[in-house]
């Protein structure tokens, strides 16, 4: 864990990607009321996310701007996708 939100959430690097350094781990969130969301790949994709000013929040639930997508959208929504794993990760370590 990194970060933390105001409402308790945490940003972490997720250590699944064996044998490779901490910057090349995907990065996810776990909020305080359970949510959970892959952010990024990695730290250098999570970095992107942060300059599109995009947060933790916004990746669970969606963005509500209608001028169109971002970077920051499209990294959360292709690390969504290739690690769709992540909430059942969670909560198989919470049983």
């Amino acid at each position: 864990m990194f970060a933390q939100n105001g409402a308790g959430g945490m940003v972490a690097s997720w250590l699944v990607r064996e044998g490779r350094p901490l910057a090349d781990q995907p990065v996810v969130f776990l909020g305080s009321e359970g949510e959970t969301a892959v952010l990024a790949p990695d730290m250098a994709g999570f970095r992107q996310v942060l300059a599109d000013d995009f947060s933790p929040h916004e990746a669970f639930y969606g963005r509500d701007e209608p001028d169109g997508r971002h970077a920051a959208e499209a990294i959360v929504e292709a690390a969504a996708r290739e690690f769709p794993g992540f909430e059942a990760a969670v909560e198989a370590l919470l049983i």
